[in-house]
């Protein structure tokens, strides 16, 4: 019998704060992803392929993410690839992904 310690199949919730530029300031954008669980060999070859390929196999779903309108962005394959496309948002997902999975912030 195989050990398991975790369920590979069932994502899980990612609070995500990306900061964006808004009228000469910062702002605080927060959203919670769901992430897949993999394993590390897998996200070490990740790491190699580029961030957007890395998310679009990691991140299964997101809730709360909305717009300037304030209306709730939907996860789909257009909304990833723009959402993904931004570096604030790509990094800051990656990096709550990492710290998720290790306790400390990417490069750390």
């Amino acid at each position: 019998m195989a050990l398991r310690l975790i369920d590979n199949d069932a994502p899980y919730s990612v609070p995500v704060t990306v900061l964006v530029p808004d009228h000469g300031k910062m702002r605080e954008v927060k959203f919670t992803i769901l992430a897949k669980v993999i394993s590390d060999e897998e996200i070490k070859s990740l790491g190699e392929s580029g961030d957007i390929e890395a998310l679009n196999k990691l991140v299964t779903g997101w809730s709360g993410m909305k717009d300037l309108d304030h209306n709730e962005v939907p996860c789909t394959e257009e909304t990833r690839a723009l959402v993904f496309g931004i570096a604030n948002y790509r990094g800051a997902i990656l990096d709550a992904i990492f710290k998720s999975r290790t306790g400390r912030a990417r490069g750390n």
